[in-house]
């Protein structure tokens, strides 16, 4: 990597300022020239010439230029106007061809930034390398692309140890490409963007690889779509924090969002003599990364929360660890209070299924003693409907019949309904909340026919447009064929992968033992979704045989 040291020459000291009035300047910098010349060969200097349109703002210059190959030589990058010069301390490899890497955040003196990214080369030799890798990196906002030449078989199980050869940064769309290359075989690693430039430590990063064990440019100079899919985080989770809130309830948060319950039999809670205690768990409404906790008895003293480790692989691995909080018998004084629905919150509701509507509580509600009187009036009309208590926290209402779309209804919740475990009952005698009932959900249905050639461990992810969460994952049918019903109308992004470890989710590869990630192929277009229609992909085209 290039050692820089940095000295900024100025022209005057006076400053150089727009001249007033007028629209603001926003036009990016661009380069006007460049010693040597693009694509120039038999090179033998030891500086470059960078000169642009405007002068450039010193502070942006530094972080902006990549020579890659990187040089282990130190050089040294003086800054005057519109000009930047880079000097070599040492002599440059002979026959190698260097690429000269602008990135975006070059800016000029107004901080108006380039529009897009800078790439010339030049050759010590009689020719320029013509070699390409191109591709698109996927479920990223900011990425960075690294590029290492393998040349030997030991350099191919310990490449990532090392600095990378090449690394850009990809655009705001995901995309990168990398020119000028010689054969050989390459291996490629996306990671964030703050992580460019530096050796791979694979236990403390985030990263993704492409499905080929090494990238070719021998037979084929030039290689495109090598696209490759970063993951959101790790797949396990662990404990952040644990805390007590009053009389015997604790509250735990995780590091993500609690998605099933799977494997809640592995956390325990001891007291301060060792005693396992009897755990009563139960979801946080209010925050899906939160899980509730009521001990079997008050204590003043400490708990200790331990989580064991699993050996199985479920959804929501947990990975061990131990918390220790101290409990009380104090409760807050202040009356119980009703949480959620929101005054005049809308119910998204369906018209072949009664959604529930579910009441959360600031605290604790006895259960067994609530009476759970509730009335639900629409329009002055009675509700009839059934109440059932999910955990001390919630209650689900359920409509004997379905609700009416684009209505307001009143819930009506008498004082003497609710007993709490700790602190005074409601402080009303009649508490009262509205809400508003949405119009229908409107659903449609998906058919993809993949073809006969995409069998194997072959499955499709739907995720809407805009939003993270996934939607549906289905397998393929007995007719060679994916068919998602009931999918909420609107636009979606939908992705093919393989799923050779059958995990129910795409692996993005290991670089420690080298793992390619499992292949996948994002749709180019958005899936449009409309109420009642039934929408057909034939022969989709996904350029991979198993």
């Amino acid at each position: 990597m290039i050692n820089y040291v940095v000295f900024f020459l100025f022209i005057s000291c006076a400053a150089i300022m727009s001249p007033p009035g007028g629209a603001k300047d926003e036009t990016p910098p661009e380069l006007i020239s460049t010693i040597p010349k693009n694509r120039a060969i038999n090179y033998n200097g030891n500086q470059i010439e960078l000169i642009f349109s405007e002068y450039i703002d010193e502070n942006s210059v530094k972080d902006a230029i990549t020579i890659l190959p990187n040089l282990d030589a130190e050089s040294i990058i003086k800054y005057k106007g519109k000009k930047i010069q880079i000097s070599f301390k040492g002599s440059l490899e002979n026959n190698q061809t260097y690429i000269v890497v602008v990135n975006r955040n070059l800016s000029d003196e107004r901080k108006v930034k380039l529009s897009q990214g800078i790439q010339f080369a030049f050759s010590t030799g009689n020719k320029i390398d013509s070699g390409a890798i191109s591709g698109t990196v996927f479920n990223s906002k900011s990425s960075s692309v690294q590029l290492w030449k393998i040349r030997s078989k030991t350099d191919s199980l310990d490449f990532y140890k090392r600095i990378p050869d090449y690394s850009i940064d990809a655009s705001d769309s995901g995309q990168y490409e990398f020119q000028f290359l010689s054969p050989g075989n390459y291996r490629l690693v996306a990671l964030d963007n703050s992580l460019s430039g530096l050796s791979i430590v694979p236990k403390n990063m985030l990263y993704g690889l492409h499905w080929e064990q090494v990238i070719s440019l021998n037979q084929q100079l030039n290689q495109k779509n090598i696209n490759v899919y970063l993951p959101d985080e790790k797949s396990s989770m662990r404990m952040v924090q644990a805390e007590w809130i009053e009389g015997s309830w604790g509250c735990i948060t995780f590091s993500k969002k609690i998605e099933d319950y799977l494997t809640l039999d592995r956390i325990n809670v001891f007291y301060e003599d060792s005693v396992k205690a009897n755990i009563q768990f139960f979801h946080d409404y209010k925050a899906n990364e939160k899980i509730n906790f009521k001990l079997d008895r008050l204590t003043k003293s400490f708990v200790t929360i331990e989580i064991k480790k699993d050996k199985q692989s479920l959804t929501n691995y947990f990975e061990p660890g131990k918390i220790r909080i101290k409990m009380d018998t104090l409760v807050d004084t202040a009356s119980i209070s009703l949480i959620t629905p929101l005054k005049k919150e809308e119910l998204k509701i369906e018209q072949n299924k009664i959604v529930p509507l579910y009441l959360s509580f600031s605290s604790l509600v006895d259960i067994a003693n609530s009476k759970s009187n509730f009335s639900i009036f629409q329009d002055s009309v009675l509700v009839e409907h059934n109440v059932e208590w999910i955990n001390p926290l919630c209650a689900k209402l359920l409509p004997k019949g379905n609700w009416i779309p684009d209505r307001d209804y009143l819930i009506i919740i008498p004082q003497e309904s609710i007993f709490p475990l700790y602190r005074k009952t409601l402080k009303d005698s009649v508490s009262t909340i509205s809400f508003k009932t949405s119009g229908y959900q409107k659903y449609g249905s998906l058919i993809i026919n993949p073809g006969t050639d995409y069998l194997k461990n072959l499955k499709v992810e739907l995720k809407i447009l805009g939003k993270e969460d996934v939607i549906s994952k289905n397998n393929l049918n007995l007719d060679k064929s994916f068919r998602l019903d009931k999918v909420l109308e609107g636009q979606y992004l939908l992705m093919f992968y393989q799923d050779k470890n059958k995990d129910n989710q795409i692996s993005s590869g290991v670089i420690d033992p080298y793992q390619p990630s499992e292949w996948f192929y994002n749709y180019p277009d958005t899936i449009n979704i409309r109420s009642n229609w039934e929408l057909e992909l034939d022969e989709i085209l996904l350029g991979k045989k198993f």
